[in-house]
């Protein structure tokens, strides 16, 4: 794979080579493609390499109408008059330098994948099964579902900078093609003092189930709502009691309880939705215990083995 980045010059080179190589080695062998590029130490260490093999998806995505769909497999061919200029190398070696490989590599990978061509059947080896090969490196790569665990959000409970940046990056996640949750509280008062403040805005975030959460010798119940804004699930824990507004001042006894149950209950969220992130993102200190409870062995055995 790395002589091919490395020698082929055309856009029709790299795609019958990436065709060729697939069917008459990597399938046979039931390897993917993803696993392919993970145990080629080359794409890893080498951010000029990565960046050539990104300028080739680059030109894919922007040269596709031009590149035919071949109905049989085909040995590699020399014939094409899309050349791979040097202005894509020197680009993106500094864009993969800067920002990292899989990142950049990901993004058009992206791109290709949202051609409307991949709504029609893969036919030979032609363009529409290298997008496929692109789809496959890409959701290979991706984390999610990522979450987000916040005690402020965006329009609805935003005090300081942590409800914007928690906003704005988990947005820009979607965008790249992640999965991405987002727990909050519903605090029974906003900033502005205001109450169901929720179910007025155009989100159509509305209540889909309560629960119940142990705090020592109590039981707390819980209201879950639910709505996905600009592709990012959002939920919003409701408990009057101990959310009644951002910030709530309170003895100790009543901040352990604020803690306590913002972990527990996000947590709890789930297992019952049964979805376990591949990451959680906590912020400030409102949402410390979330990381602790598992670590410890406190909440079950999910949480533990899988963080």
């Amino acid at each position: 794979m790395t002589d091919i980045v490395k020698e082929v010059n055309t856009v029709q080179e790299f795609a019958n080579n990436l065709g060729y190589l697939t069917q008459k080695f990597l399938k046979p062998y039931n390897i993917s493609l993803p696993q392919m590029f993970n145990s080629i130490k080359d794409f890893k260490n080498d951010p000029a390499l990565t960046a050539r093999l990104v300028a080739f998806c680059q030109i894919l995505y922007e040269q596709y109408k031009f590149l035919p769909n071949t109905p049989t497999l085909s040995k590699p061919s020399n014939k094409d008059k899309h050349s791979f200029g040097n202005k894509f190398i020197s680009v993106y070696t500094k864009q993969v330098s800067k920002e990292g490989a899989i990142p950049v590599f990901s993004t058009f990978l992206e791109e290709i994948v949202l051609k409307e061509t991949l709504k029609q059947e893969p036919q030979g080896i032609g363009m529409n099964t290298i997008y496929d090969y692109a789809k496959t490196i890409l959701e290979y790569n991706r984390l999610g579902p990522i979450a987000f665990i916040t005690p402020e959000l965006g329009k609805w409970s935003t005090i300081g900078g942590l409800g914007v940046m928690v906003d704005e990056l988990s947005v820009g996640l979607v965008e790249l093609g992640e999965e991405v949750i987002c727990i909050s509280p519903y605090y029974e008062r906003n900033r502005k003092g205001e109450s169901g403040y929720l179910s007025r805005g155009p989100e159509h975030i509305s209540h889909i189930f309560n629960m119940e959460i142990t705090l020592g010798d109590g039981r707390y119940a819980v209201g879950v709502h639910y709505g996905k804004v600009k592709g990012v699930h959002l939920y919003f824990l409701h408990s009057p009691f101990i959310f009644p507004h951002p910030y709530a001042d309170g003895d100790a006894r009543f901040t352990i309880q604020q803690v306590s149950l913002m972990a527990k209950a996000s947590l709890e969220v789930f297992c019952i939705l049964k979805k376990i992130p591949s990451l959680i993102v906590t912020n400030d200190w409102f949402t410390g215990l979330v990381p602790a409870y598992p670590k410890n062995g406190h909440f079950g055995e999910v949480f533990k083995v899988n963080y």
